[in-house]
């Protein structure tokens, strides 16, 4: 299945590809449109989350736009994610805050084209109208 996803992207079909293909950036995957790179999400565990940012920042030259996502975790308690959040031409990048995980502070980096992601939230939003109310709704 792996093979033929790669093969898929070679080909310049859509395909969704995990980093076994590149052991360099651990863990994360690499998302292909019609042959073309369009998202990138890493996992950086051995730098802080503020860390990240701050590098980020300093090669983009430009503050992110931060906020906080909260969400409960399996045990009830509210858990605040921190994102920060680029927009600079057609990519848009973004580091979130993984405190769940067992290195405090690692973080996700999400490298991805504004148009793919755009799409991406429309199909998303439409998936979510016509599935109808969910079990706990």
């Amino acid at each position: 299945k792996a093979c033929r996803r790669m093969q898929d992207a070679l080909h310049g079909k859509d395909a969704e590809l995990g980093s076994r293909y590149a052991h360099e950036i651990g863990t994360g995957s690499v998302t292909f449109r019609s042959g073309k790179l369009v998202a990138m999400n890493l996992a950086v565990t051995d730098a802080t989350y503020d860390e990240v940012v701050a590098d980020i920042a300093r090669k983009l030259a430009a503050e992110p736009q931060e906020g906080q996502d909260g969400f409960q975790n399996p045990f009830r308690s509210i858990v605040a994610k921190r994102t920060a959040t680029w927009s600079i031409g057609p990519l848009v990048t973004q580091v979130s805050e993984q405190r769940e995980t067992r290195q405090q502070g690692s973080a996700f980096v999400l490298v991805a084209d504004r148009t793919f992601l755009e799409d991406a939230a429309r199909n998303s939003s439409k998936q979510k109208q016509t599935s109808g109310p969910g079990t706990l709704d």
